[in-house]
């Protein structure tokens, strides 16, 4: 049953009648029961007692319509706190996320293909991560709840995939926003070329002048000034076409951390990676403008020194992108890599209408198993993740401006299938 077909939009849930001083307030309670999300006749979920010392909520119910749905709702709060399930939402036993009105609409847990009139009980565990299970038949004040796996299951995300750690901007951001060392020592490294730089630059202003003469080149022949024109271009060309793409990347990854619900500290650490992907952008033109007046002023007018200078400028550039390949490889492995699990996305239009029928040229389940390829590259990757037209649409906007997506719960973790056991990569994010 599509629960967009059966189901009128959740209306704004009032508040709750004042209760007689002798009558305790429930810390939850579920709405949605026989389609009415009206918090006064909401059913009131009991602390179960016997539970070892956690916290368990229970309440039954006997289905009357044919497919019944429901949410959580904290009591004292009304609409700024809810639970709703991750991933699908007809499973027994499921993790559950916190959000509020509007991320919870239209979504529901639901109760399908069980006979009306059947008493249904369910069970409610707010901490411990969140979780919910349902049983068929009487409440058990004794029930003992299930905990919850480390391990991710296809059923408990809403897309899944992985960047291979090849210094790739997103691959460096992840990495960065997932590695508690990561987040250190590539930083440093991005660092050093600027530190290097800078300290030419201050060689170059206040001692170059006590070392050598500090004159305009004088070319023997036009062919000297056209070998160094061709070379200046072609390093400038290069670099060009690599900057425009790496501040594309590092504008959107800033977009997708605003978009991330429930983890600011995540959050900080994309912001944290794309500020550093970003002071590696600011190295290449100041690297080539430094190159450019010590080839052309301080070359003791000799040509093989503006060469040299050149290939020695362009190795400074590029010598954190050397150290970070190092350092990955030496920490990671070969096929180390970052799991990227989209643990529920909230669509800010309707998913189904507006995005797979309106721009996409694909559909949920195809872009959701394209990116759980392995022979995908990582442009492709980011394409599924953002693009409207082939894939999930997180970072794109309809046509009259609006976001195709307004947040998501985002997991990272790094993969290193080299030196972790499988228990430890099934605890980081193994599917």
């Amino acid at each position: 049953t599509t629960l967009s077909t059966t189901r009128p939009d959740v209306p704004e849930v009032s508040n709750l009648e004042n209760p007689s001083l002798n009558e305790p307030i429930c810390d939850y309670i579920l709405v949605g029961y026989e389609g009415n999300f009206d918090s006064k006749n909401s059913l009131k979920m009991k602390l179960l007692e016997n539970t070892e010392g956690r916290e368990i909520y229970a309440v039954s119910l006997t289905t009357i319509m044919p497919t019944e749905v429901f949410n959580i709702i904290d009591s004292k709060l009304f609409n700024k706190r809810r639970f709703y399930p991750q991933g699908d939402n007809t499973r027994q036993f499921t993790r559950a996320i916190e959000g509020d009105l509007k991320r919870c609409d239209n979504k529901f847990w639901v109760l399908d293909n069980i006979e009306q009139g059947t008493e249904v009980s369910i069970y409610f565990a707010p901490l411990e991560g969140g979780s919910l299970k349902w049983t068929i038949g009487a409440l058990d004040p004794d029930f003992k709840m299930p905990l919850l796996k480390d391990e991710l299951s296809a059923k408990d995300v809403s897309a899944m995939t992985h960047y291979p750690i090849n210094n790739g901007v997103i691959s460096n951001i992840f990495l960065m926003a997932s590695d508690e060392w990561a987040i250190i020592v590539i930083p440093f490294f991005r660092l050093i070329p600027i530190i290097i730089l800078i300290l030419i630059y201050y060689w170059a202003l206040f001692s170059a002048f006590l070392q050598t003469d500090v004159e305009f080149y004088h070319a023997e022949t036009s062919l000297e000034w056209i070998n160094i024109a061709v070379i200046f271009s072609s390093i400038v060309t290069r670099k060009g076409f690599g900057i425009q793409e790496h501040i594309h990347r590092i504008v959107e990854a800033f977009q997708l951390s605003k978009k991330v619900h429930g983890n600011e500290p995540l959050k900080r650490r994309i912001q944290f990676g794309a500020v550093f992907e970003f002071i590696n952008v600011l190295q290449y033109p100041f690297a080539i403008l430094l190159s450019f007046y010590v080839a052309v002023y301080l070359s003791d007018n000799v040509f093989l020194n503006v060469l040299l200078n050149i290939v020695a400028l362009e190795f400074v550039s590029d010598v954190d992108e050397d150290l970070i390949a190092s350092y990955t490889l030496w920490r990671f492995g070969e096929d180390a890599s970052v799991s990227v699990a989209l643990l529920d996305i909230t669509y800010a239009v309707n998913e189904h209408i507006d995005l797979w029928h309106g721009y996409s040229n694909s559909s949920a389940a195809k872009v959701r198993k394209e990116l759980c390829r392995d022979d995908v590259d990582s442009s492709m990757r980011w394409k599924l993740l953002t693009s409207k037209s082939n894939g999930l649409g997180l970072l794109e906007k309809t046509d009259d401006g609006q976001q195709i997506v307004s947040s998501f719960v985002l997991q990272l973790d790094v993969i290193d299938w080299d030196t972790m056991s499988d228990k430890v990569i099934i605890k980081q994010g193994g599917m």
